[in-house]
């Protein structure tokens, strides 16, 4: 999806201009949107539901919509000083008798400085001083805060156990997705619920025709994430075990085959 500065922000009587120096032209390339993830086609029991992929071109035009909030707010910043000990950030305040800017701000930083220079158990109010110094922006600027905090990234791969409804041993949907548990995972119960859809890595995967080897429940898989998004969990392989021993090796060093 695809969104461009705003023209303009109103702070008081004037018109404050964002589209500056054709910075329109200028663009911001995000990829992966990191939105798509949120649905799925299929319910967490295998049936379709195709409403929820719908829902992905909506949340594409929100996503973006947040993003150039994010780049814009920035733009434009109200730095004062004031007295008033209700000052909060995140609050709203409505400045009056300014000769151009009287209206309604949003506070996005407030510090507090008090002093005194008497006995704290004095009445004499003169020896107390309060003050703080703020930012803030017009209200009818939309206000989102910096990305600061980074994504967990997940660092190389890790096994965990195939699983699906009791009784069963195979569970895929039309994708031929299947579910994990990892090892870590205390609160899974080693049913279809324990992960969400994971897509399964083939030697050949073409339209209608390649190769297919679909995991069984019970097997260990080895579970890359691309992007190490752990949100994109995705099954490279699969491992032999003491469960799950190789069909045949022989016995001794001389008769593996």
């Amino acid at each position: 999806a695809d969104k461009t500065i705003a023209d303009s922000v109103q702070a008081g009587t004037v018109n404050h201009k964002e589209k500056v120096a054709n910075n329109e032209r200028l663009e911001i390339y995000d990829f992966p949107g990191e939105y798509a993830q949120r649905f799925d086609g299929i319910d967490k029991g295998g049936g379709e539901q195709p409403a929820e992929l719908q829902k992905i071109f909506e949340d594409n035009k929100r996503t973006v919509g947040i993003r150039m909030q994010e780049e814009t707010a920035p733009g434009i910043i109200i730095n004062g000083e004031s007295t008033c000990r209700q000052f909060v950030s995140g609050h709203k305040f409505s400045l009056t008798r300014h000769f151009n800017a009287d209206g309604p701000y949003l506070l996005t930083t407030v510090q507090h400085l008090a002093s005194s220079t008497v006995d704290y158990r004095s009445e004499d109010k003169a020896g107390y001083r309060y003050e703080n110094s703020f930012t803030a922006i017009p209200f009818a600027q939309p206000y989102r805060p910096r990305r600061v905090t980074p994504k967990p990234f997940v660092q190389g791969t890790q096994t965990a156990y195939v699983v699906g409804p009791a009784g069963e041993e195979i569970f895929t949907d039309k994708y031929g997705r299947v579910k994990v548990q990892f090892h870590w995972d205390r609160e899974g119960k080693n049913n279809a619920d324990s992960s969400c859809w994971v897509r399964v890595a083939q030697v050949w995967a073409g339209k209608r025709w390649g190769a297919s080897f679909w995991p069984r429940i019970g097997q260990e898989v080895i579970v890359a994430f691309q992007e190490g998004d752990p949100d994109q969990p995705i099954i490279v392989g699969s491992v032999y075990n003491a469960d799950q021993m190789p069909p045949y090796l022989g016995k001794g060093l001389d008769s593996k085959h």
